[in-house]
C-alpha cells in the first residue's frame, strides 16, 4: 500500500511554522495538503464508527495569521452516549508536527476545560509519539489502525481523564469497571474485607457488589457484628424459651441469621428451577400435609411420632413461634429438644420422595445427613415418614 506521509512532510513545520502567510505565501498550499492527509486518516476512522472533527485551518488566529506548528483532529469513542457526554470537552487527538505523528488524550481548554495535575499526568503518560521516520512507513489505513489500537488500549485512561472534568458517563463506567474487578476478586477468594473510616461508603459499595452478583434489595441481608454477637446468633444454637406451663425456662434450637439466610437462598433457588406439574403438585401436597400436622399438634391430636424401631417414638412438645415442630426423646426429662423446620424437611423430601424410600434406608444417620446436613436425623426421618404415611 502507498505510504501516506513522507519524512519531508513533517519538515514543513520547521520551514513554515510560525511564519506569516504574507511572508511565505507558498507555505499555505503545502501545509493545507499536510492537513488534508490528517483529514484522510480521520475519514477512515469515521467509516469505522468514530465521530471525528477536524478544522483544517493552517494558520492561527493572530493578526499576523502565522502558520500553525501543529495540525490536529478530535476523535471520540464509538459509544454514542459517551461521545455525547464528552462532545467538545474531552477527546482523543491525532496530530502532526515537526516531531511526527501523535495520538493522545486532551481537553478543550478554550472552552474552559482546563486540566488539573491528575489529568495532565494521565495525558503525559498515555501520549503516543510516532516519529517521522516510522510514520512515513505506514499507509493511511495502517495509521488509522494505530489510532484504533491506541483507543482500545487507553480507554481506561480516557475515562480516568474524563472523570477529572466531571463526565458522568465515564464516572459510571469506571465505577462499573471497579465493581467488576472486585467481583472477580470475590469469586476467586470467597471473602472480601472493605476497610475505611465511617461514612466512606463501605455499606453502599457492599450493596453494589451484591447487586452485581445478581442480588436484589429483597435478597440482601445486612448483619452488624458487635461484642456480644456469637456463633448462636450467626449460625445456630439453643435459645431460651418459656416452658409450656409458663413457669420454667427451656431451650429451643434456632437457626442464626446466616443459616436462615442460606435456607432462604436454597428455597429461592429451588423455586427458580423449572418444575413439572407433578413436582409442583408434590410440593403443594407436602406443604398442605405439613400444615395439617402442625394444626394437629397444636390441637393436641398428635402427641408423638413413631420412630423406625418397633414400638419406639419421639414426643411432640409443641410448635415454635416460627411454625417449626419441636420434639424431644420419648419420656426424656431433660430440656434437650429438636426442631424440625419445613424448609429442611422439604429438602429431605427432594431426595426421599415416598415412604418406601425412607423405609429402605439401612442407615438413617448417613442417609439423612448426606441429604440435609447435621441434624437429629431420626427426628427428621420420623416426621417426613409420618407425613407420607398420613
Amino acid at each position: 500500500m502507498e505510504k501516506h506521509f513522507k519524512t519531508s512532510d513533517f519538515g514543513l513545520f520547521d520551514t513554515y511554522g510560525g511564519k506569516s502567510r504574507k511572508e511565505s505565501p507558498e507555505g499555505f498550499v503545502l501545509l493545507r495538503k499536510m492537513y488534508d492527509k490528517l483529514g484522510e486518516i480521520s475519514d477512515i476512522l469515521k467509516t469505522r464508527g468514530y465521530k471525528c472533527s477536524i478544522f483544517r485551518k493552517v494558520t492561527n488566529q493572530s493578526q499576523a495569521e502565522s502558520y500553525s506548528t501543529y495540525h490536529w483532529a478530535q476523535v471520540y469513542p464509538k459509544d454514542s452516549k459517551l461521545t455525547k457526554a464528552c462532545d467538545d470537552k474531552v477527546f482523543f487527538v491525532i496530530g502532526s508536527s515537526r516531531e511526527g505523528f501523535q495520538i493522545h488524550i486532551d481537553s478543550r481548554s478554550s472552552k474552559g476545560y482546563i486540566g488539573n495535575r491528575t489529568s495532565e499526568e494521565i495525558k503525559s503518560r498515555s501520549w503516543k509519539q510516532i516519529y517521522p521516520e516510522e510514520a512515513s512507513q505506514y499507509s493511511k489505513e495502517e495509521l488509522a489502525d494505530r489510532v484504533e489500537e491506541y483507543i482500545n488500549e487507553h480507554m481506561g485512561d480516557f475515562h480516568r481523564f474524563a472523570r477529572e472534568f466531571g463526565i458522568q458517563e465515564s464516572i459510571n463506567i469506571l465505577n462499573d469497571m471497579e465493581l467488576n474487578e472486585i467481583v472477580s476478586l470475590l469469586r476467586s477468594n470467597y471473602n472480601l474485607i472493605l476497610t475505611g473510616a465511617p461514612g466512606t461508603g463501605k455499606t453502599y459499595l457492599a450493596k453494589k457488589i451484591a447487586e452485581k452478583l445478581g442480588a436484589t434489595e429483597k435478597t440482601i441481608k445486612m448483619v452488624q457484628f458487635h461484642q456480644s454477637y456469637d456463633y448462636t446468633d450467626f449460625v445456630e444454637g439453643l435459645r431460651p424459651v418459656m416452658s409450656d406451663d409458663g413457669v420454667g425456662i427451656g431451650f429451643e434450637h434456632r437457626d442464626g441469621v446466616f443459616k436462615s439466610f442460606c435456607a432462604e437462598a436454597l428455597e429461592n433457588y429451588n423455586n427458580s428451577q423449572p418444575q413439572s406439574s407433578d413436582t409442583r403438585s408434590f410440593e403443594a401436597r407436602l406443604k398442605s400435609a405439613y400444615g395439617k400436622l402442625v394444626g394437629d399438634i397444636a390441637s393436641g391430636t398428635v402427641k408423638a411420632i413413631p420412630l423406625k424401631s418397633a414400638g419406639s417414638s419421639i414426643d411432640v412438645t409443641g410448635i415454635s413461634s416460627r411454625g417449626n415442630i419441636i420434639l424431644k426423646a420419648e419420656g426424656s426429662t431433660t430440656e434437650n429438644k429438636y426442631t424440625i423446620s419445613y424448609n429442611r424437611l422439604q429438602n429431605l423430601s427432594l431426595v426421599y420422595r415416598d415412604k418406601k424410600s425412607l423405609d429402605d434406608l439401612t442407615n438413617i444417620y448417613e442417609g439423612v445427613n448426606s441429604a440435609i446436613g447435621g441434624c437429629n436425623t431420626s427426628a427428621f426421618w420420623a416426621v417426613l415418614r409420618f407425613i407420607y404415611d398420613k
